[in-house]
């Protein structure tokens, strides 16, 4: 959604379209493997986690092209600042923090010292609502938009 959202209010085409929409099928892809790095501490295989592990930390290379993407999108645009775009930046900081939260949660000895903390709670809290409240929130306000946006095709 951010990556069709953020070319109308930058008012520019996605910088490196290609990598961006490869970068979301393999999300998508191996971002169904991921959850289970929340599951270290429950006694799995050792293999097991290693994959795991290797699959959240893959993951982030595919949302670094996304971030870096967008970032570029809207440096080489001419941003319009509405609610919409608002929205979509927050979306984009939660995605960054809860991102680097998620590699840390990869990494098996760490995520071991903080199961059951406040840490695990924030990561989740950050991916889950981040990631899907904001981008609704922006194309809500985004679609309110269409007045001011002619060119825009929702």
């Amino acid at each position: 959604m951010i990556s069709m959202l953020l070319p109308v209010f930058a008012r520019r085409p996605i910088v490196g379209f290609r990598f961006v929409a490869a970068a979301t099928m393999l999300t998508g892809l191996v971002g169904n493997a991921v959850w289970a790095h929340h599951t270290f501490s429950t006694g799995m295989h050792s293999a097991s986690m290693s994959v795991f592990s290797a699959a959240s930390m893959v993951l982030s290379v595919f949302s670094t092209i996304q971030v870096f993407a967008w970032l570029a999108t809207l440096w080489y645009g001419r941003p319009v600042m509405t609610t919409a775009l608002r929205f979509a930046l927050g979306f984009i900081a939660l995605f960054v923090i809860g991102g680097l939260s998620g590699v840390i949660t990869a990494i098996i000895p760490f995520d071991w010292q903080i199961t059951d903390t406040d840490f695990v709670v924030a990561h989740l809290h950050y991916v889950l609502l981040g990631a899907n409240v904001f981008p609704a929130f922006a194309a809500l306000y985004a679609r309110q938009s269409d007045a001011r946006f002619p060119h825009a095709r929702w």
